[in-house]
């Protein structure tokens, strides 16, 4: 039986309910009764089962698109994903790349903001270096000079999309600059902002048209805080620590920090990096629940803020601001989840 079947001999019994004149959407009354006749009535038998089968429809259709607004729910630190702040040099040309991208338009504080699921994309006028541009051939992502990125800390940003071929339609017909990414198991391609960032884009088997962001880390060999460790692990463990990130259990010989809404993937480089301040992917944010009480805990396992806790620095959320060691800037932010 289809789930939409519904058995009239259910609600023989349901009582016709009767109400005064003076109800909203009260039709004509017809004959003697002061209140309204039966088969006049709003909450007669088949009314209400169509009315019930028409807002089960609306919910089922709607229910996705509402939860794409959503931040996913924060870990056991109360940290979840937040949102990508990029520096752009052509707003409108980054506002057609990431309508591509599947992303909703909208507005936060006066900026304009795209919103896909689990985290906001900020775009703020600006001047981010943009380097060669992307490589003319692309051989392996390993962090070394034959990659031909710029040394930033933050390699290439990436999701996850149901339908690759639609996107990689809709990007060959707006001339988007794509490059093949070699190996790998599924089809994925690097596609490049009107700045010059990548974008990883990968096929996957998710509940939304796009999601799961990911940041590729590449973070120089050694630093002289971590002298005896390797360097993946050094950042994972220091994620783990103040932000809850987790290693999942098929992350292979990967080592990435999985937080609510995202992952970041860490790996080593021979290059120097640059850290992401003033640069086209500017800064990294999760929403944390508490937040005033949390960038206390930081201070006191000795995390130095850039900028500490605030309730008006933006309006309608509350954010703190702090550098990792590696050189990536991150605002945590609290009240990003209400929009």
């Amino acid at each position: 039986m289809a789930w939409y079947h519904f058995d009239s001999s259910l609600f023989r019994n349901v009582p016709i309910v009767q109400r005064p004149r003076t109800w909203p959407f009260q039709g004509q009354n017809t004959g003697s009764n002061p209140v309204g006749d039966a088969n006049t009535n709003l909450f007669n038998r088949e009314s209400f089962m169509k009315r019930l089968i028409l807002i089960l429809s609306l919910a089922l259709l709607y229910a996705p698109a509402a939860l794409w607004a959503q931040l996913l729910p924060p870990n056991e630190l109360g940290v979840t994903m937040g949102h990508v702040h990029l520096n752009v040099r052509d707003v409108d040309a980054h506002k057609k790349f990431w309508t591509l991208v599947g992303g909703t338009p909208m507005k936060i504080d006066g900026t304009e903001i795209f919103k896909f699921p689990g985290v906001f994309y900020f775009l703020t006028p600006g001047n981010p270096p943009v380097g060669n541009g992307p490589p003319a051939q692309l051989q392996v992502l390993c962090g070394c000079p034959s990659d031909g990125f710029d040394p930033g800390v933050i390699n290439h940003l990436g999701f996850l999309v149901q339908d690759f071929d639609g996107l990689m339609a809709r990007f060959k017909s707006a001339g988007v600059i794509l490059k093949q990414i070699p190996g790998g198991g599924r089809r994925q391609i690097l596609a490049y902002t009107p700045d010059h960032t990548a974008l990883e884009m990968a096929e996957g088997k998710i509940t939304t048209p796009v999601g799961n962001q990911h940041f590729h880390v590449f973070v120089p060999a050694f630093l002289p805080e971590f002298p005896h460790r390797v360097p993946s692990m050094a950042i994972f463990a220091w994620y783990a620590e103040h932000f809850g990130g987790k290693l999942p259990p098929n992350s292979g010989v990967s080592i990435l920090a999985e937080i609510p809404g995202a992952n970041l993937r860490f790996s080593p480089t021979p290059l120097p990096t640059t850290p992401t301040k003033g640069t086209a992917v500017d800064h990294i944010g999760f929403e944390v629940r508490n937040l005033e009480a949390f960038a206390r805990k930081l201070v006191a396992s000795g995390v130095k803020l850039d900028q500490p806790y605030s309730k008006t620095r933006h309006d309608g959320f509350a954010s703190v601001t702090l550098t990792d060691p590696w050189g990536i800037s991150i605002e945590l932010t609290e009240g990003l989840d209400k929009f």
